[in-house]
């Protein structure tokens, strides 16, 4: 009879554990990843040198990013910089991205890319800010896009 109140009792905490964990955590206690990617484009205008690209993450879900891109078009001789900006807890968290000069892209700008493997997590309900920055607000920085790839949990 000993043996068996010791199964008994194992049986119980497994249940009590299995029913924990669904408690805390009852979005991804079912949920399969469901694929995501957001692209977002806009322009620097003469006098300004950075822009703001954002979305907030769906409600009840977490994202995850794999794959940050991004292009941006500034005029020549100007710099671009990308990164993202991501929150989970209290703050959000500058995450810079490799971004690399091109050249001369035509119509007298240059152009300078970024393509990286990440992972980054950003909570239900916050906003995911994707950033361009250059080094001259001279000009206008025409298109700039960024993009993200991943999943939703």
């Amino acid at each position: 009879m000993f043996k068996r109140g010791y199964g008994l009792i194992a049986a119980l905490l497994l249940l009590i554990t299995t029913s924990i964990a669904t408690t805390v955590n009852p979005v991804r206690a079912n949920a399969a990843p469901v694929a995501f990617q957001q692209s977002l484009k806009g322009t620097m205008a003469a006098g300004t040198e950075g822009l703001n690209l954002t979305f907030t993450v769906p409600a009840g879900k977490q994202l995850v990013i794999e794959y940050v891109a991004g292009n941006c078009f500034v005029p020549s001789g100007q710099a671009c910089v990308l990164s993202i900006f991501t929150q989970v807890g209290a703050s959000a968290i500058q995450f810079n991205v490799e971004t690399n000069n091109v050249g001369p892209f035509g119509g007298g700008n240059d152009l300078w890319r970024a393509g990286q493997v990440v992972r980054l997590y950003a909570n239900s309900g916050t906003i995911v800010t994707l950033r361009a920055d250059r080094n001259s607000p001279t000009g206008t920085a025409n298109v700039t896009f960024m993009s993200i790839s991943g999943y939703l949990h």
